[in-house]
């Protein structure tokens, strides 16, 4: 009996945070947990991640992925730890990524100064 009440709470719980979830989706796609424009990339992973987690996606699929891309057009200015979520959130939305080689320049450059460097 114990286990049908927790399972129920669980399921109930789970429900009130998709409903959140989609709510916080802003009209750039994204998602901010404010609820309002614009969207954050951080609020955006963990939205798409925990729509995963249970079992769902976002309601509006291609502006999550127009806002990401958005966002990985402009990453050379972007911190690096940013990356990871933008890379993730595409991955998971089913988008394979292409280089974007319009910044490989900007990219190879710094590269290429560390060639011959080692660590100590």
């Amino acid at each position: 009996m114990k286990q049908c009440v927790l399972a129920d709470k669980v399921k109930e719980a789970a429900e009130k945070a998709l409903q959140y979830i989609h709510s916080c989706q802003t009209e750039d796609g994204g998602y901010f947990f404010a609820r309002i424009s614009p969207s954050s990339l951080r609020d955006s992973y963990f939205a798409v991640k925990t729509l995963l987690m249970l079992g769902q996606r976002p309601r509006r699929p291609a502006g999550v992925k127009r806002f990401v891309w958005a966002f990985l057009q402009e990453f050379v200015g972007n911190p690096v730890h940013t990356w990871y979520p933008a890379i993730e959130i595409m991955k998971d939305m089913g988008k394979c990524l292409e280089p974007l080689p319009h910044r490989s320049e900007a990219i190879e450059a710094p590269l290429a100064a560390l060639d011959g460097v080692s660590d100590p």
